[in-house]
């Protein structure tokens, strides 16, 4: 359920970071909100892989592809968004 509600909550931060660049620029401030967004969102994610083995007790081993897949989702839906707004 945390790996689901982590990436709800980046796509939630996509839309968030689409939408103010879109405020300023219209399709070409979404567009560099978008490249703001994953970096941003590798720092989260590897926040949240910190967590997961220094605080619950995972492996690293355990913990890597839970984050990899809660970075690539939204990651992928930035990217696609971007590409659609060309």
């Amino acid at each position: 359920m945390h790996t689901v509600s982590v990436t709800v909550a980046g796509l939630l931060l996509l839309g968030l970071f689409c939408g103010v660049g879109w405020a300023f620029a219209r399709e070409q401030g979404a567009r560099s909100a978008v490249l703001i967004f994953v970096p941003v969102w590798f720092v989260a994610t590897a926040l949240n892989m910190w967590v997961g083995v220094n605080r619950a007790g995972y492996t690293v081993l355990q913990e890597m592809p839970v984050s990899v897949i809660m970075f690539v989702i939204p990651t992928a839906f930035a990217l696609t968004l971007r590409a659609r707004l060309r």
